[in-house]
């Protein structure tokens, strides 16, 4: 099971834990329901029942400006910062499933977020033989809505990587020579 299935066990269902990741990973925003429905994936229906849950429970107010914030008085922010967002990685084969129909993958790596460095350029890196930029794209937004915060993320195709490498190109360079996950490596790097 995973770790997202689990949490939305503890705390009534996923939308939830969907929409607390998305205030934890960013405590100083404030969001408008359309915002948070649209980074969540939560229906209106849905969402405007879980606001309200998370309002009552002190979790968020809503502010002046009709826009959601964490109430920083909540008690417990810390206590569930430490859950929600301790346990959000995914494991190699699980990435690599979720990618798996999105085009003919050749180099998927995975920082920043993933490995918890916040330093890191880029999130995922994915190198294809005409990459399917609309599954991609899909996938990525799948896991921003799981994990509550944008990817930082690039797609470049199998020639303009080799372009790139061999240009010793900084942002790729900043990749490959810091920490990442490889999951995926049909290239040979």
């Amino acid at each position: 099971m995973e770790t997202l299935e689990i949490l939305g066990k503890l705390f009534d269902g996923v939308n939830r834990v969907k929409i607390m990741r998305l205030f934890l990973l960013n405590p100083q925003g404030s969001f408008g329901t359309a915002e948070i429905a649209r980074r969540s994936k939560v229906g209106a229906g849905t969402l405007r029942r879980e606001l309200n849950l998370l309002r009552d429970a002190h979790f968020i107010a809503k502010g002046k400006k009709g826009e959601w914030a964490v109430d920083h008085t909540f008690p417990f922010r810390d206590a569930l910062s430490g859950l929600l967002l301790g346990g959000q990685s995914f494991s190699h084969e699980e990435l690599s499933r979720r990618f798996k129909n999105a085009g003919r993958l050749k180099l998927l790596i995975v920082s920043g977020v993933f490995i918890q460095d916040d330093a890191s350029r880029a999130d995922i890196l994915i190198v294809a033989d005409n990459p399917k930029r609309k599954a991609l794209e899909r996938v990525i937004r799948g896991l921003e809505a799981e994990m509550g915060k944008e990817l930082k993320y690039s797609i470049l195709d199998t020639e303009e990587f080799k372009y790139r490498v061999g240009m010793y190109d900084k942002f790729i360079r900043d990749i490959l020579d810091y920490k990442h996950d490889r999951i995926i490596d049909k290239i040979g790097f």
